[in-house]
């Protein structure tokens, strides 16, 4: 027996066991947040609990903020049929938090067994709308019809005898019938956890490559919902297991029961002679009941992913997904008249080494995949990643083109990645890139992926403001996701909120996950919040980390950006020897490419040439192509431009940002800079993306004697310096804002805006002939007044 504790207010009860909300006989469905504030309020009531103690007490081990506190109180008036302004039972105390206005009982019962609460732990979203509402989706996402019932009943038991035994017993039937088709409707999604597979066959090296293709098998299901790969891992810790011990059965349940999962699938390959027979079971977490077994035969290895396939579709619909949904959801492993066993292996040992970073040591062996099967799709994909991850774009490109033509051939979930990553590597089209993520988190909302790269997406379309929620959503779905923090903390900060972005990154911390890309991040952070002590701490950890190459090119950032650009050079120019020692060719030069415009615009165009005329041009580039045209090679700068444009005829960046960039630099040179600022009129809407595009209009207004237009540019870097805090436009800008005052007259003004640059470059290289021409304009403001 379990002690329940129920607390009843006007036609309301609130059951803290089953975690059941009710009015009347009718139960209300609320998500988990949701919930969760219900129940404080109603332990409370007549109290005025703020907004901090709600989120420390509800949630102490989440990350949530006072938005989804804010959402959720708005699930729960809606819930309780509140009509805006009325509180009748939740009431806003401005400044202060919120009071739960309504008479509370609290009564405690022991006289019924009840049933163990339903799972408080989903890997889905926490949108803040009851379940009704959330199955409510538009555009490309499917109808809840289509993913089908529940189908696993457990714990009822019945005695019949006789006539009125049957009856009994067809009412029974009937009542469930009901109460599981209204329960499917509002419920989420089931909680599944899977079990290594059991090998028994004696073959080695065969496990590893099942457990993948029926997980690719499954996962396809928009229906069924899957505890991840990381918070598996981290259950194992907590169980004081390593995280990469195989998941048997016992495991898996006691991962299963820890995470309030409601299923748990164990699979079991066998061999008869040269037949195998491939089964999966699953069973109830809580209590071991059976709900489904599926099994098939494959008379060789090759015919193992058809009978994969077999397994898969017929254990999704036991477990209640309607058959329309696995017809849409159901792509087989291979095409009929395609693939082989061996093929499948070479890509999962693939997919395994390029999950621990060996990522040059995974590109033969997907190679090997595709030779095997020309029509292997995902394969195309993950190889044309791997290339990406060692530089080579052009590689890159070559792949994901293939798996772009093949992409109607792979499952839903593998295709709609597809999708983005050829939009977003190979045409640059991002504005159909983010309708392919929007399509994505409607039919998978609880992909992780889709989620993290609408945000990252978001970010590099300069609205940051919008990719917060979606940050947010990924790390709901996945707290242990590295790369979410980041995403998020990028969004924070470019957004303007420092102290979130600062806070974010220590959570990353505090849990483990950081990495190079977090130091990176939060020591652009404590420099836009002008902590030294932070900053310097981040670089220490740099320094003792050989491989945090993104922290090394901070500090040749920062050097600059402080005018110390001797160092900043010998640093990029360090990075750059490192990958070309690691036979890394593309990125050697990208590095030093990088680093000419930074020469260029701060008084070294000779040296910006030195290394333009010794290296080949990287395809893609835009810094190295303004500075071609800033440093008196227009006409090589025009020339690369008509290229890139003719091959990149749909290229969001290139049509709208990039392009734009590169002709008005050409203009300036030309010292035409009216025709340069309408050059830059497509850019208009990705100036807070970047700082290089308000710098060279600001750059423009000046030249053509519009000084007060220029002082609107050169206030977007100066009001915005979480856009990019460690970019050497930034002191410019207020250089620049400076001489846009003298032009106006305002001398004193002027005369702040000066100092201020003098400040920021306090530690510059005394010989920086950008240096010296500030103090000389500064003074001669000074002596004539």
């Amino acid at each position: 027996m379990k002690i329940t504790e129920i607390f009843q207010f006007g036609d309301y009860q609130v059951d803290t066991v089953s975690r059941t909300f009710k009015r009347g006989q009718a139960t209300i469905l609320l998500t988990r947040r949701a919930f969760d504030v219900l129940l404080y309020l109603v332990r409370n009531p007549g109290r005025v609990l703020t907004k901090e103690e709600l989120l420390k007490n509800v949630w102490p081990d989440a990350f949530v903020d006072e938005n989804s506190l804010a959402q959720s109180i708005s699930v729960l008036r809606k819930a309780l049929a509140e009509k805006p302004g009325e509180g009748s039972y939740i009431l806003t105390v401005a400044g202060r938090g919120y009071q739960f206005t309504c008479p509370v009982r609290s009564l405690s019962s022991e006289a019924r067994q009840v049933e163990p609460p339903p799972a408080s732990r989903q890997e889905g979203p926490s949108n803040g709308i009851v379940y009704q509402e959330a199955t409510k989706r538009t555009g490309d996402a499917i109808q809840e019809e289509e993913l089908g019932n529940p189908r696993f009943v457990s714990g009822n038991r019945f005695r019949v005898q006789g006539i009125s035994g049957a009856i009994l017993l067809l009412a029974a039937i009937l009542g469930v019938f009901l109460a599981w088709r209204n329960w499917h409707r509002t419920q989420p999604p089931p909680l599944v956890v899977i079990a290594d597979l059991e090998n028994v066959t004696g073959e080695a090296g065969l496990s590893q490559v099942l457990d993948s293709a029926v997980a690719t098998d499954l996962k396809q299901s928009p229906y069924l919902n899957f505890l991840s790969a990381v918070h598996v891992q981290e259950t194992l810790s907590q169980m004081q297991q390593q995280k990469d011990t195989p998941l048997t059965p016992v495991l898996a349940r006691e991962v299963c029961l820890r995470n309030n999962a409601q299923v748990m699938l164990r699979g079991v390959v066998a061999k008869f002679g040269r037949r195998y027979l491939i089964t999966l079971d699953a069973t109830e977490c809580v209590s071991g009941d059976a709900l489904a077994s599926s099994k098939a035969e494959a008379a060789d290895t090759d015919e193992i992913p058809h009978a994969i396939d077999a397994v898969a579709d017929e254990m999704r619909r036991k477990l209640g997904e309607s058959r329309a949904s696995i017809r849409r959801f159901g792509t087989p492993l291979f095409a009929a008249d395609t693939g082989s066993f061996e093929a499948l292996r070479n890509y999962s040992n693939a997919v395994h080494l390029g999950s621990h970073g060996r990522y040059s040591d995974a590109i033969p062996l997907f190679q090997r995949a595709v030779e095997l099967d020309p029509k292997f799709t995902i394969a195309y994909a993950d190889l044309a990643a791997s290339y990406r991850n060692v530089g080579e774009r052009a590689m890159e490109a070559e792949n994901l083109k293939k798996a772009y033509e093949l992409r109607d051939s792979a499952n839903e979930r593998d295709r709609l990645f597809i999708i983005a990553r050829y939009h977003d590597s190979v045409t640059g089209d991002l504005d159909e890139g983010l309708r392919n993520y929007q399509t994505w988190t409607n039919i998978y909302p609880r992909d992780t992926a889709a989620w993290v790269n609408m945000a990252d997406l978001y970010i590099r379309l300069g609205q940051a403001e919008l990719a917060i929620v979606p940050a947010k959503r990924s790390l709901e779905l996945n707290p242990q996701n590295a790369i979410g923090y980041v995403v998020l903390g990028r969004a924070l900060m470019h957004a303007g909120q420092l102290n979130a972005a600062k806070f974010v990154c220590e959570q990353a911390i505090a849990k483990d996950l950081d990495g190079d890309d977090l130091h990176s991040l939060l020591m652009q952070v404590d420099f836009a919040l002008h902590d030294a002590n932070g900053v310097e701490a981040q670089i220490a950890w740099g320094r003792g980390h050989a491989s945090a190459t993104r922290m090394r090119l901070n500090e040749a950032l920062l050097a600059a950006a402080q005018g110390r650009l001797q160092q900043g050079r010998e640093t990029m120019e360090a990075i750059s020897i490192s990958y070309k020692r690691q036979g890394l060719a593309q990125l050697h030069t990208f590095y030093l490419e990088a680093g000419t415009r930074i020469l260029a615009e701060t008084g070294h165009p000779q040296e910006a040439r030195r290394y333009l005329d010794s290296l080949p041009p990287v395809p893609g580039m835009t810094d190295p192509v303004v500075a071609m045209a800033e440093t008196g090679e227009e006409g090589r700068a025009e020339e690369i431009l008509r290229r890139e444009l003719a091959q990149h005829p749909d290229d969001t960046m290139w049509t709208n940002l990039k392009g734009p960039q590169i002709r008005a630099a050409i203009l300036l040179a030309r010292h035409r800079p009216e025709e340069a600022v309408e050059a830059l009129r497509p850019a208009m809407a990705y100036d807070l993306r970047e700082f290089d595009t308000p710098f060279m209009r600001g750059t423009a207004h000046l030249n053509a004697h519009q000084p007060e237009a220029a002082e609107r540019e050169f206030h977007k870097i100066i009001d915005h310096p979480g856009i990019d805090p460690l970019s050497y436009l930034y002191p410019l800008a207020h250089l620049g804002l400076a001489r846009s005052l003298a032009a106006e007259h305002k001398a004193g003004e002027s005369r702040d805006e000066y100092e201020k640059f003098l400040a920021l470059w306090k530690d510059a290289d005394q010989n920086e002939p950008i240096l010296k021409q500030a103090r000389s304009e500064n003074n001669s403001l000074k002596n004539a007044h």
